[in-house]
């Protein structure tokens, strides 16, 4: 699967999907999501499909997990108001990678579909 991010300006929300992200291309992928979320106002939401997100984990350097985790600061910046993580059966140091944005000031909720991640969106 390739990596993918929109956004929906009449939901308001943010799709990010990522898929095969190779260590070089975090940066790209990161700036790409920040672009898209620049499209949408103030308390928007976000779909994290992370159930296809695999890379290199046994290369995976300091720096990399900081760019991960940059971009979750500058989403709560640009003003997201709700995160919805789609995980599937991603494994437990995958989950804690994206801990610390559960701190950042904006909700967080965990489902195993994309369907789950709408239902919850739309209360």
């Amino acid at each position: 699967m390739s990596n993918k991010t929109w956004s929906d300006t009449k939901k308001n929300i943010l799709y990010i999907v990522p898929g095969e992200l190779e260590l070089k291309d975090f940066q790209s992928f990161t700036n790409d999501i920040e672009k898209e979320a620049e499209k949408l106002t103030i308390g928007f939401n976000c779909i994290n499909d992370l159930r296809e997100f695999v890379t290199d984990w046994d290369k995976i350097e300091e720096e990399d997990v900081k760019n991960l985790k940059s971009i979750q600061k500058k989403l709560k910046k640009l003003g997201m108001k709700n995160a919805v993580r789609i995980l599937g059966k991603q494994p437990a140091f995958v989950i804690d990678l994206f801990q610390d944005e559960d701190f950042t000031g904006y909700s967080v909720s965990h489902v195993n579909s994309f369907e789950e991640a709408e239902d919850i969106l739309k209360q």
